[in-house]
C-alpha cells in the first residue's frame, strides 16, 4: 500500500520536498534525535528552510506500530478507529481551529500502511513557547499578577466550553496543552497543543470528565491552593451557559 499524503497547500508540499520532508521514509531516516513520547510514537523538534533562507520551526508527530485488530467501543463510535494518532491531531486541529481557538498550524499528513503503519503530522510551532504547566514548574505563574492568572484560566476554561458547546469533546484536556500568550493590549490569549484527543458524539459525561481532568491536571502540576480555587470557580461559573448551549 502506497503513501496517503495531504498537504495543507502546493506551497506547503513544494517547501517540504525542498527540506526532504515530503516523504514518510525521509521523515523517519532523519528524526534520530526525536523525542520518544510513548511506544510508537515520537516528537521531533526541527527546522526548515524557506526560499530566503529563513527558519520554520516546525513539529513533526511520528507514530507507528500496528492497529488494534479489535477495535475499541469508542474508537467505533466517534468514527477514530483505524486513524492513527498523527491522523486523528490532523482532524482534531482543523476542528477546534474551524471553532476559532488558536492551534497550531497543519502542514502536512503522512500515512502509510493498514495494520502494520507508519505517519506522521507535520505542524508549524505556535508562538508562545510555555504551557501553564512550565509556568507552574519555574515558578513563573506565581509571580504573575491576579488578575492576569484569573484571565489566563477564564481563557482555559472558554476553550474548553467553545469545544463543549459545539458538541465536541478533548481527551487531551491538560494543563500542558494551555499554552497562554499576553497581547499588546494586555489581554490574554490562549492557544492549544496536542489536539489527537479531540472527537465528536459527545455527551454530559463526556464535559464532566474533560473538566475533572483539566483540574487534576492543575493539581499534579503543583498548583497553588488560590488557582485551585480560582479554576474551580471559572468551570463553575462558565459551566451553566455552555451546556445549556450545547444540550
Amino acid at each position: 500500500m502506497g503513501t496517503n499524503a495531504v498537504f495543507a497547500s502546493e506551497p506547503i508540499r513544494d517547501l517540504l520536498v525542498r527540506n526532504n520532508l515530503a516523504e514518510l521514509e525521509a521523515i523517519y531516516e532523519q528524526a534520530t534525535d526525536a523525542h520518544l513520547r510513548h511506544t510508537g510514537r515520537s516528537v521531533w523538534d526541527t527546522h526548515l528552510r524557506d526560499d530566503d533562507g529563513k527558519s520554520i520551526h516546525v513539529y513533526i508527530k511520528m507514530n507507528w506500530g500496528r492497529q488494534r485488530l479489535w477495535p475499541r467501543m469508542t474508537d467505533l463510535k466517534n468514527g477514530q478507529w483505524l486513524q492513527s494518532h498523527p491522523v486523528r491531531e490532523w482532524h482534531g486541529i482543523d476542528a477546534l481551529g474551524q471553532l476559532g481557538i488558536n492551534v497550531p498550524e497543519r502542514l502536512a499528513v503522512l500515512h502509510r500502511g493498514l495494520v502494520t503503519f507508519r505517519s506522521a503530522v507535520i505542524v508549524r510551532a505556535i508562538p508562545p513557547t510555555a504551557a501553564v504547566f512550565d509556568m507552574l514548574q519555574s515558578g513563573e505563574w506565581p509571580q504573575l499578577k491576579t488578575g492576569h492568572r484569573q484571565q489566563v484560566l477564564w481563557g482555559i476554561v472558554n476553550v474548553m466550553r467553545t469545544i463543549h458547546s459545539a458538541g465536541l469533546g478533548w481527551r487531551g484536556t491538560s494543563v500542558g496543552h494551555f499554552y497562554p500568550q499576553e497581547a499588546a493590549n494586555g489581554n490574554w490569549n490562549t492557544w492549544v497543543i496536542d489536539c489527537e484527543g479531540v472527537h465528536p458524539r459527545a455527551t454530559q459525561r463526556t464535559f464532566d470528565r474533560d473538566d475533572r481532568k483539566l483540574m487534576k491536571s492543575f493539581e499534579l502540576a503543583g498548583a497553588d491552593v488560590d488557582t485551585l480555587t480560582m479554576l474551580a470557580d471559572c468551570l463553575r461559573q462558565q459551566q451553566p451557559a455552555a451546556l445549556s448551549r450545547a444540550a
